[in-house]
């Protein structure tokens, strides 16, 4: 998270988010973090001069970051997104709580038993194979974009900042979970718990 305590320590990544061919190019690599410079030029319709002016402004700001990466022709600048949210304290002079905050990718669970029909998945590829749920333990599995199971729990560790003297009065979690069946289908019924500290929310 970027994270900024007034509006003009801001200034820098609101400028560059000011135009809305900048704001397109955030949307697209959020999308697909692993497209390149000339990616972005075709899919916006820009000259190649004018993409990397588009991106070096929000490089700049700290909002992106750019990886020369071998391919089929040579080199290619591959653009990612540097932050997945941004935060700017509108009101710095008012007393603020402290806060944490951790972001748990899929794969990071602890604990797994899930049984077929179950995978794991990258954004490239499947882990393993599907419905063998040796591949939960492989080492792949911290890459993880998705993962699925017909029955059993996977159980994840939540990282405890607090201090001496601190007191927790609020929790906060989002993440997506739910149920489907083959193919597809929006209504389909849930039978998913969610527990902390084996208490069910």
């Amino acid at each position: 998270m970027l994270y900024f305590k007034s509006i003009h320590e801001a200034e820098d990544v609101l400028k560059a988010l000011s135009t809305p061919m900048r704001l397109k190019i955030m949307e697209l690599i959020y999308e697909d973090d692993q497209l390149s410079m000339n990616d972005l030029a075709e899919a916006l319709g820009l000259t190649n001069s004018a993409i990397s002016m588009h991106v070096k402004k929000l490089e700049q700001a700290g909002l992106v970051k750019i990886r020369t990466t071998a391919g089929k022709r040579g080199t290619m600048k591959i653009v990612r997104p540097m932050h997945d949210r941004l935060m700017i304290d509108l009101a710095p002079n008012r007393e603020t709580r402290k806060f944490y905050q951790d972001d748990i990718r899929i794969g990071y669970f602890t604990a797994s038993n899930v049984n077929p029909t179950c995978g794991i998945a990258t954004v490239k590829k499947i882990v393993g194979e599907l419905d063998d749920n040796r591949y939960f333990t492989f080492p792949e599995r911290f890459e993880a974009g998705i993962l699925w199971f017909g029955s059993g729990y996977i159980e994840y560790n939540i990282p405890n900042h607090l201090k001496a003297g601190q007191t927790l009065t609020e929790m906060q979690i989002s993440f997506e979970i739910c149920s489907e069946c083959p193919e597809y289908n929006e209504d389909y019924p849930s039978d998913i718990y969610f527990s902390i500290n084996g208490k069910s929310l």
